[in-house]
């Protein structure tokens, strides 16, 4: 591997320490450039990477992470969170499951609406941003890593949604009292959105009903 910092030492004593792995010596190729190879390690985690040279250590840094896989870990997800967005346009997503490697390619696939780089914040969280899809629907997210790829589940939904249209309603008509069942038939209906709209709609007729009925004034 390549390590690229500032103030190496060509031709000095260089040790590169990998956390609770061990150290090993390095080969300083220039003033910015130093390769090494890293020890065999037991434990799936992520350590810093430091180096001494004749001068002083370097302290531990966000960028010098070095994060040891489970060649067999196959990543798994737990939750895709949102799990919808619009058609046609891109969505900010966090996947969260297990055996994701920092620092490492990390490859999120969105069905047939087509695959994006995905940056595994810790071993548990990715952050990625979902295709421009142009059509309506629910896909299986995937995540691709060293270690495999994911499995298809349940968790791992992502649904692409439009604009809701309505094609049929079914009773057509009801009681002033209200209580009527319908079922409304169309495309495009969010399975969390929809609900919540049709909801909110059938308790404002509710409420001007009543109002209407008791001669009270009401405004929504």
């Amino acid at each position: 591997m390549e390590i690229i910092g500032s103030n190496f030492i060509p031709g000095a004593p260089t040790t590169v320490k990998f956390g609770n792995a061990g150290s090993v010596t390095g080969t300083a190729v220039d003033s910015t450039h130093i390769t090494v190879i890293s020890p065999a390690y037991s434990i799936a985690e992520t350590l810093d990477v430091t180096v001494t040279t004749l001068e002083s250590t370097s302290r531990e840094a966000p960028a010098d992470k070095f994060s040891y896989y489970d060649p067999g870990a196959v990543p798994t997800i737990i939750s895709v969170t949102p799990s919808y967005g619009k058609i046609n346009i891109e969505t900010p997503v966090e996947i969260i499951g297990s055996n994701f490697i920092p620092g490492a390619p990390t490859t999120v696939k969105f069905g047939n609406a087509g695959s994006v780089m995905g940056t595994a914040v810790d071993s548990t969280h990715i952050i990625a941003t979902s295709p421009a899809y142009g059509i309506a629907g629910t896909l299986d997210v995937t995540v691709n890593t060293l270690g495999g790829t994911s499995s298809e589940v349940p968790a791992d939904k992502f649904t692409y949604y439009g604009v809701p249209t309505v094609g049929a309603v079914s009773p057509a008509s009801g009681s002033t009292a209200g209580g009527t069942t319908v079922t409304i038939d169309g495309s495009n209906f969010g399975t969390v959105i929809a609900n919540v709209s049709v909801c909110l709609e059938i308790i404002k007729l509710m409420l001007r009903q009543w109002l209407i009925i008791n001669n009270g004034d009401f405004t929504i």
